[in-house]
């Protein structure tokens, strides 16, 4: 079955990537307004690109490359640009289990101390846990050592599996039909067992478990939720498309309308979890799903069963399972460090901010940077304020009233999102306004005429641009762009006058000044809402006119330097988590083997 992959371009300006095996009906489907909420809402809707595939399940992996890239490298593959991308990256990423016999079994670490300034352990606080010999900083659990050591080999010998999608598989391993493996169990009236759920990136759960805010409701009645038990294989048949499937370590329930299966003796439990989660199985999950193309497919047993599985003997699946943990756990502590390491720089650059817009550290003229108060010959006094503290004796403080002209937001337009159109002004909303960016991408779109009978909410360059409500309260940043904009009753313009800067004022309210204010009263009022007149009574530290100006600069100089330090980690996180899901895709399906001394032990 031939599937495609393609880019439609929105009436928004946005992009949306999608796969299916039908192209002409596909993108007659999104222009009818019958596809994806995303080009529902964007109509009309064009086709700009797509790619033709032998299997709907190469397709659907290049759609979900192709998701994650930036809209910059999207136009570049619509420009042709990157035509040679899937082979320049076989050749040259070290990810890619091809390349394993030549390149190291984790990427390098490019965060080279002497040439780089932005080096971890100079951003990181003082006295921080991750500065004494932190594997960060030092060496990887994976040294070069053992990587040239252990680097996986391939088999001596191999044989057509007979299976298109499988390929070559080693010449022992067998090829079995999914029924062949298990037994489709439907086991209810457990009402006492703990809840289970299945998740994407986590496989089964205990529901306990789940910290995320849930869409989802449980329904009262458990007697019809079916019985999981400690090895049962588990799929979201709504879900399975994606991946969320998983062999369950617990017992407990599960949803009526999930698939549970029983494992046969002969296939390893833990080796059967990295096999049914691999890319290549959760494309056939895909294949075989009912609705491909819409936002919901259903994966029922009938099309599932006859599924075909490439399974080594049962000795040769154990030591693949115990090189998997073993390799699997080492990477998911590199990422949970370097994660921490994140934590840590944007813990840094809040006390930076801090430290700025309180005075502890204060411009000097004479070395021409910023240096610490207690070093500067500036006395310092008490603020009157606890959570401000001590301030330059220059200083004073001022309520947010006194240094804005305009504090206020705007309103849904009559009719709400039935108003919105394909262009026109737009009209800014919380889920636009982040504390690094102002996002347009998506962007809801207003009336000329509706954006001047908005009078009070139009935005101004150097307008701040404040979240009031919702789980995104508190995040800020300002106006940078002199064009028309609009903003509903969830954002608030702090306009400000000419006592203040804007880059100091939007410092001040994404500062713990701001923030813990913010939070006082929104927690006061038991919401997650601000009012007007609590913001306008926010106290903050005012100094004079031309030291503001220094601070902003010495703010977004620094803070430059350490958003650059957070997207290298981010990077190499990404580029971790690509190189696990190749590890465990090459080990599963015969395409490196692992080393039989170390990991298959006494036969």
């Amino acid at each position: 079955m031939k599937g495609y992959t393609y880019i439609l371009e929105c009436s928004d300006g946005s992009y949306y990537t999608g796969s299916t095996n039908n192209l002409e009906l596909r993108i007659k489907q999104h222009q009818n307004g019958e596809g994806a909420n995303h080009t529902k809402k964007r109509l009309p809707v064009k086709l700009i690109y797509f790619e033709e595939f032998d299997r709907i399940d190469q397709a659907f992996y290049r759609e979900k490359q192709i998701q994650g890239w930036s809209r910059k490298k999207k136009e570049a593959l619509m420009d042709g640009k990157l035509k040679d991308l899937h082979k320049e990256a076989e050749c040259k990423n070290d990810t890619h289990y091809k390349n394993w016999g030549s390149a190291p079994l984790t990427p390098r670490n490019n965060l080279n101390t002497e040439q780089n300034p932005l080096t971890e352990r100079s951003l990181l606080p003082e006295h921080s846990p991750l500065t004494e010999r932190s594997p960060l900083t030092e060496r990887s659990p994976l040294t070069e050592r053992s990587r040239s050591q252990h680097s996986p080999k391939k088999y001596d010998s191999y044989k057509a599996s007979g299976v298109e999608w499988l390929g070559q598989i080693p010449e022992h391993w067998e090829v079995l039909p999914l029924f062949a493996l298990t037994e489709l169990k439907s086991k209810t009236d457990n009402i006492n067992e703990q809840l289970l759920s299945v998740y994407l990136d986590k496989g089964v759960i205990r529901f306990s478990d789940v910290t995320a805010k849930r869409t989802n409701v449980t329904s009262l009645d458990l007697s019809k939720y079916q019985l999981v038990e400690p090895g049962d294989f588990v799929l979201n048949n709504q879900q399975a498309w994606r991946g969320s499937v998983g062999v369950s370590e617990y017992k407990g329930i599960v949803s009526p309308a999930y698939i549970v299966l029983k494992l046969s003796e002969v296939i390893n439990s833990t080796f059967a979890n990295y096999l049914f989660r691999n890319g290549l199985m959760v494309g056939q999950y895909l294949i075989n799903s009912k609705g491909v193309g819409t936002i919901q497919r259903n994966l029922y047993w009938p099309s599932l069963r006859r599924v075909n599985i490439n399974l080594p003997p049962l000795q040769e699946q154990k030591a693949i399972a115990r090189f998997l943990d073993q390799k699997t756990s080492q990477l998911d502590s590199a990422v949970a460090q370097k994660e921490a390491l994140i934590e840590l720089l944007k813990e840094r650059k809040q006390i930076l901010i801090q430290n700025a817009v309180t005075g502890k550290v204060v411009w000097s003229e004479k070395e021409q940077k910023m240096i610490p108060l207690a070093l500067s010959g500036v006395e310092g006094k008490d603020s009157g304020v606890e959570w401000i503290g001590e301030i330059p004796e220059h200083w004073e403080v001022k309520r947010v009233k006194h240094v804005t002209s305009k504090i206020g937001s705007g309103i849904t337009p009559s009719g709400g999102g039935t108003t919105y159109l394909e262009e026109g002004i737009p009209l800014l909303r919380s889920q636009n306004i982040f504390f690094d960016k102002i996002e347009l991408d998506g962007v809801a779109f207003i009336s000329d005429k509706i954006h001047q009978s908005m009078s009070n909410s139009q935005v101004f360059k150097g307008d701040v641009l404040l979240n009031i409500t919702g789980g995104s309260i508190g995040r800020c940043y300002f106006v940078d762009i002199d064009i028309p904009l609009n903003v509903n009753q969830h954002v608030c313009i702090l306009r400000p006058n000419k006592k203040i800067t804007t880059l100091y004022l939007n410092s001040l309210i994404a500062s713990k000044i701001g923030q813990n204010q913010i939070w006082f009263h929104q927690q006061g009022g038991g919401r997650e809402g601000l009012n007007f007149q609590a913001l306008k009574n926010f106290s903050i530290p005012y100094p004079p006119l031309s030291e503001q100006k220094e601070i902003a600069a010495y703010i977004e100089n620094e803070c430059q330097k350490i958003d650059q330090a957070i997207a290298l980690q981010q990077a190499q996180i990404e580029k971790l988590k690509e190189y696990k899901q190749s590890l465990i895709d090459a080990a599963v399906t015969g395409k490196v083997k692992v080393n039989e001394i170390e990991y298959y032990g006494k036969r």
